[in-house]
């Protein structure tokens, strides 16, 4: 069974969720050479921290009382751009006005992030999901065509 998104064909019917408990940039290949789409949060604990996985243990053990607060501290730290290879934008003006990178290559891993149903065309959210669906995976492509 296969999928394919744009020219990019899957042989392994997975998308992975960009959760930080979920997805790590090692288990994201180990998903992508499987035939398998692993999508990262780019604005997460991977993209802050060198020691990511250890800041996943202290969320981990946050009492439940805590655990507000305590996120609040982690994620308070910056994204920083060093730990990102190359940053791809695919020209929505909610890249600059936020200040993210639609997508970023780490080795031969590409990681997109931020993608909605909009349609940056028209600068609308259609009603359809169809319609969402589709704009969600063009501009996924566009992200993947950009990054070569």
């Amino acid at each position: 069974m296969t999928w394919q998104l744009g020219d990019h064909t899957f042989s392994y019917p997975l998308l992975a969720s960009a959760m930080d408990g979920v997805v790590n940039p090692t288990t994201a290949g180990l998903i992508g050479k499987i035939g398998g789409l692993g999508v990262l949060n780019l604005e997460g604990i991977q993209s802050r921290y060198v020691d990511a996985d250890q800041q996943l243990e202290k969320i981990a053990g946050f009492a439940p009382a805590d655990a507000t607060r305590g996120l609040q501290e982690v994620y308070r730290t910056p994204v920083d751009i060093d730990l990102m290879v190359q940053r791809i934008s695919t020209g929505s003006p909610f890249e600059a006005k936020f200040g993210y990178s639609r997508a970023v290559r780490h080795e031969d891993t590409i990681y997109v992030s931020g993608t909605t149903g909009y349609d940056y065309a028209t600068m609308k959210m259609p009603d359809g999901v169809g319609e969402q669906a589709r704009n969600a995976l063009a501009t996924i492509d566009k992200a993947l065509r950009e990054a070569g």
